[in-house]
């Protein structure tokens, strides 16, 4: 009875020890594939690459996969509720990805259509009045100044867009607002009208305040509502990574304290089995040593081909089969015990070692984004000091449409 109550007690403890690593696996991969998910987003964030959308929205799937395969074997209630609450908040943040999507497009078509396009259909009447003024020459210094002062909040505009810095928008504003200064004092100067210049001067402004009213919303959208909901998600992972954790420690001890409990009762088992094979043996001594006698005078007369008519104590039984199979039993639950015990090492030195991968790939994403800044900024760089040596060495020989062309460069970098 005391061997069947250990070895049930055995086979509970070690599908609770299943049940406790399995969760903690899962978990441990859906907390790998939440911190994936969210750095692919926010990449994607910076860098507008609409390769990317796909392979985050199938990221996405199957983290939602995996939650549900996590409550499908969840047994405790505040796991199954810590479950559900990380799927809600997941919905809720791929919803978001959407339409942050669906909003870089609108940024990027503001842009192309009333930033760039309207900076380009101003330039050509500006660039024609500075050549063939329809009043007299003060026309053509505001159309010049005009021309520069648009090219400067088109650069501003276009920057704002992947560093949405307020100073930017600010300054962008102000030169269109000089811009328009100048050409409306012009006009009233010579009693000439500039309908063209004037109506793409405001065009070029509503449009601006358009990108910076999107750029707004789109990081509110990012940098509140998604990061809300990774937020929340993450704190629900973490409270249920907690838990797995305690519940794997508290599991693992009670299969250690019930291996101890079923040494020790193998020990008392085999001091009693002892004491009753020392009775027994004595017992033995008495009972057997005339018949093992007999049988053994029976084989040696055999030996010496001596007629024997029967063999003494044919019938008697054995009972030590019996304590064989008993102490094999046992042999073989500890060795069962054994296993167990190491296939919990082997679980807790996996997932050290995918903390270990994931800190990786997190320095060489870092690394990658350092990278791709430093690149970024060299060429501009290069070319505004190109630009400047050139002004300063040649300023003399250069037509006055190559500087114009210099200084409209210099200010767009």
């Amino acid at each position: 009875a005391g061997t069947y109550y250990a070895l049930r007690n055995a086979a509970a403890t070690t599908s609770q020890l299943a049940e406790a690593t399995h969760m903690t696996r899962l978990l441990g991969d859906i907390d790998r594939d939440a911190v994936v998910l969210e750095e692919r987003a926010s990449i994607y964030s910076l860098t507008g690459n609409e390769a990317a959308v796909g392979p985050i929205n199938e990221l996405g799937e199957d983290l939602s996969a995996a939650i549900g395969e996590a409550l499908a074997v969840a047994k405790q209630a505040d796991q199954r509720y810590g479950l559900e609450q990380m799927l809600m908040h997941l919905g809720r943040y791929l919803q978001g990805f959407k339409t942050m999507a669906a909003e870089r497009q609108l940024r990027r078509r503001i842009v192309d259509e009333a930033i760039v396009a309207k900076a380009a259909q101003i330039e050509a009447p500006l660039r024609q009045l500075t050549r063939n003024p329809v009043g007299d020459a003060r026309q053509a210094q505001a159309a010049r100044e005009a021309l520069t002062l648009t090219a400067v909040a088109e650069n501003r505009a276009l920057r704002f867009l992947y560093d949405p810095d307020s100073r930017l928008a600010d300054e962008g504003l102000a030169a269109l607002e000089k811009a328009q200064r100048l050409i409306r004092e012009a006009t009233e100067a010579t009693a000439t009208s500039l309908p063209a210049v004037e109506r793409g001067l405001d065009e070029f402004k509503e449009g601006f305040l358009r990108a910076i009213q999107a750029t707004r919303g789109y990081l509110y959208l990012v940098n509140v509502v998604m990061a809300g909901e990774a937020a929340e998600f993450s704190y629900q992972s973490d409270q249920l990574k907690e838990q797995s954790s305690r519940e794997l420690r508290r599991v693992t001890q009670v299969a250690l304290n019930r291996t101890r409990q079923f040494s020790n009762f193998a020990v008392a088992l085999s001091a009693i089995a002892i004491a009753l094979a020392a009775a027994a043996a004595v017992s033995l001594v008495r009972t057997i040593v005339g018949p093992i006698s007999g049988i053994t005078d029976t084989f040696r007369r055999l030996l010496n081909q001596e007629s024997v008519e029967t063999i003494p104590d044919l019938a008697r039984g054995e009972e030590s089969g019996e304590m064989a199979c008993a102490d094999e039993l046992l042999k073989e639950k500890s060795v069962e015990t054994g296993l167990l015990l190491a296939q919990t090492e082997e679980l807790a030195a996996a997932l050290e070692a995918k903390a270990a991968q994931l800190q990786k790939s997190n320095e060489d994403l870092d690394s990658f984004a350092y990278v791709a800044s430093h690149d970024l900024k060299s060429p501009l760089r290069a070319i505004d000091n190109v630009s400047h040596w050139i002004v300063e060495d040649a300023a003399d020989v250069l037509p006055e449409q190559s500087r114009e062309h210099l200084q409209l460069l210099r200010a767009r970098v």
